[in-house]
């Protein structure tokens, strides 16, 4: 987790930090429709109004690969977009410790043209 924070924390302030998009989960599950629109302005493409957040169906059965990776479940997909809430994977005293470094939340740390959606 803290090479991946600090490898977002490293492009955020780097040089081509108007080349990144911060897409936070919390926008995705609760306006995929926004966060969608928000990628596609980002990337420069015409919005696909066939995007279904209601319903979300896997393009490959990743069943198999998953068991084999001994990682059941985790490509499965399906139903609709939506927050889901789960246990935290970090010990409690880790969890408390990073919750408040979300140095992307506080539009005074971020360069200009970073886009936090």
């Amino acid at each position: 987790m803290l090479s991946g924070w600090i490898s977002t924390k490293e492009d955020t302030y780097g040089a081509h930090s108007d080349k990144l998009m911060l897409l936070r989960y919390e926008t995705l599950v609760t306006d995929p429709i926004a966060a969608l629109r928000a990628v596609y302005d980002f990337i420069d493409e015409p919005y696909f109004i066939g995007h279904d957040p209601d319903n979300i169906a896997p393009c490959d059965d990743m069943t198999e690969f998953d068991r084999r990776m001994g990682t059941p479940s985790l490509h499965t997909v399906g139903g609709a977009v939506a927050p889901r809430t789960r246990d935290p994977l970090l010990p409690p005293d880790l969890f408390e410790r990073y919750a408040q470094t979300e140095f992307w939340a506080d539009p005074a740390f971020n360069r200009p043209g970073l886009r936090v959606i």
